[in-house]
Protein backbone atom coordinates (compact mmCIF):
# COMPACT_ATOMS: atom_id res chain seq x y z
CA UNK A 1 0.00 0.00 0.00
CA UNK A 2 2.81 2.41 0.82
CA UNK A 3 4.44 1.75 -2.53
CA UNK A 4 1.13 2.36 -4.30
CA UNK A 5 0.59 5.57 -2.36
CA UNK A 6 4.10 6.75 -3.24
CA UNK A 7 3.48 6.11 -6.92
CA UNK A 8 0.24 8.10 -6.76
CA UNK A 9 1.95 11.03 -5.03
CA UNK A 10 4.73 11.07 -7.63
CA UNK A 11 2.22 10.87 -10.49
CA UNK A 12 0.19 13.77 -9.09
CA UNK A 13 3.34 15.86 -8.53
CA UNK A 14 4.65 15.27 -12.05
CA UNK A 15 1.22 15.94 -13.52
CA UNK A 16 0.90 19.26 -11.67
CA UNK A 17 4.37 20.29 -12.79
CA UNK A 18 3.56 19.55 -16.44
CA UNK A 19 0.09 21.12 -16.32
CA UNK A 20 1.47 24.34 -14.80
CA UNK A 21 4.21 24.48 -17.43
CA UNK A 22 1.72 23.74 -20.20
CA UNK A 23 -0.70 26.44 -19.07
CA UNK A 24 2.16 28.93 -18.72
CA UNK A 25 3.44 28.18 -22.22
CA UNK A 26 -0.02 28.30 -23.79
CA UNK A 27 -0.78 31.65 -22.13
CA UNK A 28 2.63 32.93 -23.20
CA UNK A 29 1.98 31.82 -26.78
CA UNK A 30 -1.38 33.61 -26.82
CA UNK A 31 0.19 36.79 -25.44
CA UNK A 32 2.96 36.58 -28.02
CA UNK A 33 0.41 36.27 -30.83
CA UNK A 34 -1.54 39.30 -29.65
CA UNK A 35 1.38 41.45 -28.49
CA UNK A 36 1.71 44.92 -29.98
CA UNK A 37 5.00 45.06 -31.89
CA UNK A 38 4.69 48.79 -32.47
CA UNK A 39 4.19 48.54 -36.24
CA UNK A 40 1.47 47.33 -38.60
CA UNK A 41 2.48 43.89 -39.92
CA UNK A 42 -0.69 43.07 -41.88
CA UNK A 43 -0.18 43.24 -45.67
CA UNK A 44 3.43 44.31 -45.09
CA UNK A 45 6.01 42.69 -47.35
CA UNK A 46 9.81 42.94 -47.36
CA UNK A 47 12.73 41.67 -49.43
CA UNK A 48 16.47 42.20 -49.46
CA UNK A 49 18.02 44.06 -52.39
CA UNK A 50 21.72 43.59 -53.26
CA UNK A 51 23.49 45.96 -55.61
CA UNK A 52 26.03 44.35 -57.96
CA UNK A 53 29.58 44.27 -56.67
CA UNK A 54 32.05 46.60 -58.36
CA UNK A 55 29.35 49.11 -59.18
CA UNK A 56 27.66 51.86 -57.19
CA UNK A 57 30.79 52.24 -55.07
CA UNK A 58 30.42 55.94 -54.30
CA UNK A 59 27.76 57.06 -51.79
CA UNK A 60 26.25 59.43 -54.37
CA UNK A 61 25.83 56.51 -56.82
CA UNK A 62 24.25 54.37 -54.12
CA UNK A 63 21.75 57.06 -53.20
CA UNK A 64 20.91 57.73 -56.83
CA UNK A 65 20.11 54.08 -57.61
CA UNK A 66 18.02 53.84 -54.42
CA UNK A 67 16.03 56.92 -55.45
CA UNK A 68 15.45 55.47 -58.91
CA UNK A 69 14.45 52.13 -57.43
CA UNK A 70 11.91 53.81 -55.14
CA UNK A 71 10.41 55.73 -58.08
CA UNK A 72 10.00 52.50 -60.05
CA UNK A 73 8.57 50.59 -57.06
CA UNK A 74 6.14 53.32 -56.06
CA UNK A 75 4.63 53.23 -59.54
CA UNK A 76 3.67 49.54 -59.19
CA UNK A 77 -0.09 48.87 -59.09
CA UNK A 78 -1.61 47.62 -55.84
CA UNK A 79 1.00 49.16 -53.52
CA UNK A 80 -0.06 51.76 -50.97
CA UNK A 81 3.45 52.67 -49.80
CA UNK A 82 7.04 51.62 -50.50
CA UNK A 83 10.22 52.44 -48.58
CA UNK A 84 13.73 51.16 -48.07
CA UNK A 85 15.42 50.26 -44.81
CA UNK A 86 18.85 48.92 -43.99
CA UNK A 87 17.50 46.90 -41.05
CA UNK A 88 13.70 46.58 -40.88
CA UNK A 89 11.95 44.51 -38.19
CA UNK A 90 12.86 40.81 -38.16
CA UNK A 91 16.08 41.45 -40.13
CA UNK A 92 19.61 41.15 -38.71
CA UNK A 93 20.23 44.42 -36.87
CA UNK A 94 23.22 46.75 -36.89
CA UNK A 95 24.36 48.10 -33.54
CA UNK A 96 26.41 51.22 -33.03
CA UNK A 97 27.74 53.33 -30.20
CA UNK A 98 26.23 56.75 -29.75
CA UNK A 99 27.26 59.70 -27.65
CA UNK A 100 25.14 62.56 -26.42
CA UNK A 101 26.46 66.06 -26.95
CA UNK A 102 28.06 67.24 -23.74
CA UNK A 103 28.54 63.64 -22.58
CA UNK A 104 30.79 62.41 -25.37
CA UNK A 105 33.87 61.43 -23.34
CA UNK A 106 32.62 58.46 -21.31
CA UNK A 107 35.37 55.97 -22.12
CA UNK A 108 33.89 52.53 -22.71
CA UNK A 109 30.56 53.38 -21.08
CA UNK A 110 28.85 54.80 -24.16
CA UNK A 111 25.51 53.10 -24.83
CA UNK A 112 24.58 51.11 -27.92
CA UNK A 113 21.68 51.67 -30.28
CA UNK A 114 20.15 49.73 -33.16
CA UNK A 115 20.92 51.85 -36.24
CA UNK A 116 18.56 51.83 -39.20
CA UNK A 117 18.98 53.89 -42.38
CA UNK A 118 15.63 54.53 -44.02
CA UNK A 119 13.89 56.51 -46.75
CA UNK A 120 11.43 59.32 -45.89
CA UNK A 121 8.37 57.12 -46.39
CA UNK A 122 9.54 54.31 -44.09
CA UNK A 123 7.46 55.07 -41.00
CA UNK A 124 4.30 55.64 -43.02
CA UNK A 125 4.86 52.32 -44.81
CA UNK A 126 5.12 50.30 -41.60
CA UNK A 127 2.27 52.19 -39.92
CA UNK A 128 4.26 54.06 -37.26
CA UNK A 129 3.22 57.55 -36.16
CA UNK A 130 5.60 60.18 -34.85
CA UNK A 131 5.42 60.87 -31.13
CA UNK A 132 7.09 64.26 -31.53
CA UNK A 133 8.81 66.24 -34.24
CA UNK A 134 8.82 65.42 -37.95
CA UNK A 135 9.62 62.61 -40.35
CA UNK A 136 12.57 62.65 -42.73
CA UNK A 137 12.14 64.91 -45.75
CA UNK A 138 13.53 64.86 -49.30
CA UNK A 139 15.41 68.02 -48.29
CA UNK A 140 17.56 66.03 -45.83
CA UNK A 141 20.45 65.92 -48.32
CA UNK A 142 24.14 65.16 -47.74
CA UNK A 143 25.02 68.86 -47.95
CA UNK A 144 22.42 69.75 -45.30
CA UNK A 145 22.84 69.38 -41.51
CA UNK A 146 22.72 65.74 -40.50
CA UNK A 147 19.53 64.64 -38.76
CA UNK A 148 18.22 61.61 -36.90
CA UNK A 149 15.02 60.18 -35.48
CA UNK A 150 15.23 58.33 -32.16
CA UNK A 151 12.86 55.99 -30.39
CA UNK A 152 11.25 56.73 -27.03
CA UNK A 153 13.71 54.46 -25.19
CA UNK A 154 16.71 56.44 -26.45
CA UNK A 155 14.94 59.75 -25.73
CA UNK A 156 14.27 58.69 -22.13
CA UNK A 157 17.81 57.45 -21.62
CA UNK A 158 19.77 60.23 -23.33
CA UNK A 159 17.59 63.21 -22.41
CA UNK A 160 15.45 62.23 -19.38
CA UNK A 161 12.75 64.76 -18.63
CA UNK A 162 13.61 66.87 -21.68
CA UNK A 163 12.24 67.31 -25.18
CA UNK A 164 14.76 65.46 -27.38
CA UNK A 165 13.77 67.33 -30.55
CA UNK A 166 16.61 69.69 -31.34
CA UNK A 167 19.11 67.83 -29.15
CA UNK A 168 22.30 66.53 -30.72
CA UNK A 169 24.23 63.27 -30.55
CA UNK A 170 27.15 61.62 -32.34
CA UNK A 171 27.84 58.26 -33.95
CA UNK A 172 31.56 57.38 -33.98
CA UNK A 173 33.20 57.43 -37.41
CA UNK A 174 35.54 59.48 -39.59
CA UNK A 175 35.47 63.12 -38.45
CA UNK A 176 32.42 62.31 -36.33
CA UNK A 177 32.84 65.39 -34.13
CA UNK A 178 32.32 67.58 -37.18
CA UNK A 179 28.99 65.91 -38.06
CA UNK A 180 26.61 65.93 -35.10
CA UNK A 181 23.16 64.46 -35.56
CA UNK A 182 20.26 66.73 -34.70
CA UNK A 183 17.18 64.88 -33.45
CA UNK A 184 14.16 65.93 -35.51
CA UNK A 185 11.62 63.34 -34.34
CA UNK A 186 10.72 60.66 -31.82
CA UNK A 187 8.94 57.38 -32.63
CA UNK A 188 7.72 54.46 -30.48
CA UNK A 189 10.13 51.70 -29.53
CA UNK A 190 9.53 48.81 -31.93
CA UNK A 191 9.84 45.12 -31.06
CA UNK A 192 12.20 44.57 -33.98
CA UNK A 193 12.99 40.98 -32.95
CA UNK A 194 9.37 39.87 -33.00
CA UNK A 195 7.25 38.49 -30.20
CA UNK A 196 9.81 36.47 -28.33
CA UNK A 197 12.46 39.08 -27.54
CA UNK A 198 12.17 42.59 -26.16
CA UNK A 199 14.39 45.28 -27.75
CA UNK A 200 17.89 45.04 -26.31
CA UNK A 201 18.98 48.57 -27.19
CA UNK A 202 17.63 51.96 -28.08
CA UNK A 203 16.83 52.61 -31.75
CA UNK A 204 18.15 55.43 -33.92
CA UNK A 205 17.18 56.13 -37.53
CA UNK A 206 19.23 58.00 -40.13
CA UNK A 207 18.02 59.22 -43.53
CA UNK A 208 19.38 57.05 -46.33
CA UNK A 209 20.15 60.21 -48.32
CA UNK A 210 22.77 61.21 -45.72
CA UNK A 211 23.99 57.67 -45.01
CA UNK A 212 23.66 55.59 -48.23
CA UNK A 213 23.73 51.78 -48.26
CA UNK A 214 24.93 49.13 -50.72
CA UNK A 215 22.40 46.53 -49.64
CA UNK A 216 19.00 47.24 -48.17
CA UNK A 217 15.50 45.92 -47.69
CA UNK A 218 12.54 47.15 -49.66
CA UNK A 219 9.41 47.32 -47.52
CA UNK A 220 6.00 47.56 -49.18
CA UNK A 221 2.42 47.77 -47.97
CA UNK A 222 0.03 46.57 -50.62
CA UNK A 223 -3.40 45.35 -51.56
CA UNK A 224 -2.07 42.45 -53.66
CA UNK A 225 -0.58 39.14 -52.58
CA UNK A 226 3.05 38.39 -51.82
CA UNK A 227 3.67 36.89 -55.27
CA UNK A 228 2.29 39.97 -57.01
CA UNK A 229 4.43 42.34 -54.94
CA UNK A 230 7.54 40.23 -55.47
CA UNK A 231 7.10 40.02 -59.24
CA UNK A 232 6.53 43.76 -59.49
CA UNK A 233 9.58 44.63 -57.37
CA UNK A 234 11.81 42.26 -59.36
CA UNK A 235 10.66 43.85 -62.62
CA UNK A 236 11.32 47.32 -61.20
CA UNK A 237 14.86 46.25 -60.22
CA UNK A 238 15.55 44.72 -63.66
CA UNK A 239 14.47 47.90 -65.40
CA UNK A 240 17.27 49.72 -63.57
CA UNK A 241 19.98 47.06 -63.64
CA UNK A 242 19.63 43.40 -64.56
CA UNK A 243 22.33 42.50 -62.00
CA UNK A 244 20.40 43.80 -59.00
CA UNK A 245 19.42 40.82 -56.84
CA UNK A 246 16.11 40.67 -54.95
CA UNK A 247 16.10 37.89 -52.36
CA UNK A 248 14.53 36.79 -49.07
CA UNK A 249 11.07 38.03 -50.09
CA UNK A 250 8.38 37.30 -47.48
CA UNK A 251 5.31 38.74 -45.84
CA UNK A 252 6.03 40.31 -42.48
CA UNK A 253 3.39 38.15 -40.78
CA UNK A 254 5.34 35.05 -41.86
CA UNK A 255 8.55 36.46 -40.44
CA UNK A 256 6.78 37.26 -37.18
CA UNK A 257 5.29 33.76 -37.05
CA UNK A 258 8.78 32.28 -37.17
CA UNK A 259 9.66 34.05 -33.91
CA UNK A 260 7.15 31.94 -31.96
CA UNK A 261 7.87 28.60 -33.66
CA UNK A 262 9.90 27.27 -30.74
CA UNK A 263 7.33 28.55 -28.23
CA UNK A 264 4.52 26.90 -30.22
CA UNK A 265 6.42 23.58 -30.31
CA UNK A 266 7.16 23.72 -26.59
CA UNK A 267 3.52 24.54 -25.82
CA UNK A 268 2.28 21.62 -27.91
CA UNK A 269 4.68 19.14 -26.33
CA UNK A 270 3.91 20.39 -22.82
CA UNK A 271 0.17 20.09 -23.46
CA UNK A 272 0.53 16.53 -24.83
CA UNK A 273 2.72 15.35 -21.93
CA UNK A 274 0.48 17.08 -19.39
CA UNK A 275 -2.56 15.32 -20.86
CA UNK A 276 -0.85 11.93 -20.75
CA UNK A 277 0.36 12.53 -17.20
CA UNK A 278 -3.15 13.56 -16.12
CA UNK A 279 -4.62 10.37 -17.57
CA UNK A 280 -1.99 8.21 -15.83
CA UNK A 281 -2.42 10.02 -12.52
CA UNK A 282 -6.20 9.72 -12.67
CA UNK A 283 -6.07 6.03 -13.53
CA UNK A 284 -3.43 5.37 -10.88
CA UNK A 285 -5.40 7.17 -8.17
CA UNK A 286 -8.60 5.38 -9.17
CA UNK A 287 -6.87 2.01 -9.09
CA UNK A 288 -5.30 2.70 -5.70
CA UNK A 289 -8.58 3.77 -4.11
CA UNK A 290 -10.48 0.87 -5.72
CA UNK A 291 -7.88 -1.59 -4.39
CA UNK A 292 -8.08 -0.01 -0.94
CA UNK A 293 -11.88 -0.34 -0.98
CA UNK A 294 -11.58 -4.00 -2.01
CA UNK A 295 -9.20 -4.66 0.89
CA UNK A 296 -11.53 -2.95 3.36
CA UNK A 297 -14.80 -4.57 2.27
CA UNK A 298 -15.33 -6.32 5.64
CA UNK A 299 -14.64 -3.12 7.60
CA UNK A 300 -16.89 -1.00 5.42
CA UNK A 301 -19.67 -3.62 5.48
CA UNK A 302 -19.54 -3.78 9.29
CA UNK A 303 -19.70 0.02 9.50
CA UNK A 304 -22.79 0.05 7.30
CA UNK A 305 -24.34 -2.82 9.27
CA UNK A 306 -23.79 -0.91 12.51
CA UNK A 307 -25.65 2.09 11.12
CA UNK A 308 -23.00 4.19 9.40
CA UNK A 309 -24.45 6.58 6.85
CA UNK A 310 -23.44 5.96 3.21
CA UNK A 311 -22.15 9.55 3.02
CA UNK A 312 -19.82 8.79 5.93
CA UNK A 313 -18.35 5.87 3.99
CA UNK A 314 -18.00 8.09 0.92
CA UNK A 315 -16.17 10.70 3.00
CA UNK A 316 -13.80 8.05 4.42
CA UNK A 317 -12.82 6.84 0.96
CA UNK A 318 -12.54 10.33 -0.52
CA UNK A 319 -10.43 11.49 2.42
CA UNK A 320 -7.68 9.03 1.62
CA UNK A 321 -7.65 9.81 -2.07
CA UNK A 322 -7.62 13.55 -1.54
CA UNK A 323 -4.92 13.23 1.11
CA UNK A 324 -2.65 11.53 -1.42
CA UNK A 325 -3.60 14.19 -3.95
CA UNK A 326 -2.79 16.98 -1.49
CA UNK A 327 0.68 15.58 -0.77
CA UNK A 328 1.32 15.27 -4.50
CA UNK A 329 0.15 18.84 -5.12
CA UNK A 330 2.53 20.23 -2.50
CA UNK A 331 5.47 18.34 -3.99
CA UNK A 332 4.32 19.30 -7.49
CA UNK A 333 4.16 23.01 -6.63
CA UNK A 334 7.81 22.96 -5.61
CA UNK A 335 8.79 21.11 -8.79
CA UNK A 336 6.61 23.39 -10.95
CA UNK A 337 8.28 26.49 -9.49
CA UNK A 338 11.72 25.15 -10.38
CA UNK A 339 10.60 24.13 -13.88
CA UNK A 340 8.94 27.45 -14.74
CA UNK A 341 12.02 29.33 -13.52
CA UNK A 342 13.98 27.50 -16.20
CA UNK A 343 11.40 28.64 -18.78
CA UNK A 344 11.85 32.32 -17.92
CA UNK A 345 13.61 33.10 -21.20
CA UNK A 346 10.68 31.90 -23.36
CA UNK A 347 7.77 33.29 -21.35
CA UNK A 348 6.24 36.39 -22.95
CA UNK A 349 4.56 38.85 -20.59
CA UNK A 350 4.40 36.39 -17.68
CA UNK A 351 6.32 35.90 -14.46
CA UNK A 352 7.89 32.44 -13.97
CA UNK A 353 5.45 31.80 -11.10
CA UNK A 354 2.12 32.93 -12.52
CA UNK A 355 -0.74 32.76 -10.02
CA UNK A 356 -3.45 32.29 -12.64
CA UNK A 357 -1.63 29.36 -14.24
CA UNK A 358 -0.96 27.70 -10.88
CA UNK A 359 -4.59 28.12 -9.72
CA UNK A 360 -5.89 26.76 -13.02
CA UNK A 361 -3.66 23.70 -12.74
CA UNK A 362 -4.63 23.12 -9.08
CA UNK A 363 -8.36 23.34 -9.80
CA UNK A 364 -8.06 21.11 -12.86
CA UNK A 365 -6.01 18.43 -11.11
CA UNK A 366 -8.05 18.52 -7.89
CA UNK A 367 -11.25 18.08 -9.91
CA UNK A 368 -9.77 15.16 -11.84
CA UNK A 369 -8.56 13.55 -8.61
CA UNK A 370 -11.96 14.01 -6.97
CA UNK A 371 -13.67 12.32 -9.91
CA UNK A 372 -11.13 9.47 -9.83
CA UNK A 373 -11.93 8.85 -6.15
CA UNK A 374 -15.68 9.35 -6.44
CA UNK A 375 -16.53 6.15 -8.29
CA UNK A 376 -14.85 3.75 -5.80
CA UNK A 377 -16.29 5.81 -2.92
CA UNK A 378 -19.79 5.61 -4.39
CA UNK A 379 -19.51 1.85 -4.87
CA UNK A 380 -18.33 1.48 -1.28
CA UNK A 381 -21.38 3.41 0.00
CA UNK A 382 -23.72 1.06 -1.87
CA UNK A 383 -22.32 -2.13 -0.38
CA UNK A 384 -24.83 -4.59 1.07
CA UNK A 385 -23.70 -5.52 4.62
CA UNK A 386 -25.13 -9.05 4.28
CA UNK A 387 -23.38 -9.58 0.94
CA UNK A 388 -20.08 -8.38 2.40
CA UNK A 389 -20.35 -10.65 5.41
CA UNK A 390 -21.31 -13.60 3.20
CA UNK A 391 -18.19 -13.01 1.04
CA UNK A 392 -16.03 -12.81 4.15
Amino acid sequence: RRLQATFVVVQVAVTLMLVVAGVQLLRSLERARTADLGFASERLWSARVLLPSGRYVEPAQQHRIVEQFLVEAQSLPGLDAVAISSDPPLAPGWQTLYMVEGQADQGGENPFAEMNRVSPSYFRTIGVSMFRGRDFLPDDRPDHPRVAIVDQAMADKAWPGQDPVGMRCFIPGPSWKEHPLTVVGVVPTLRVYGHGLAPRNAQIYLPESQSPVRSFYVVAHGRVGAAGIENGVRQAARRLDTDIVVTDARMMTDRIGDTVTSLRLMSTLAAVFAGLALILATVGLHATIAYDVAQRLRELGLRLALGAEPKTVVAMVLRKGLRLTGIGLVVGLVAATALTQSLRSVLVGLEPVDGWSVCTALVFLTTASGLACWWPARRASQLSPLEVLRRS
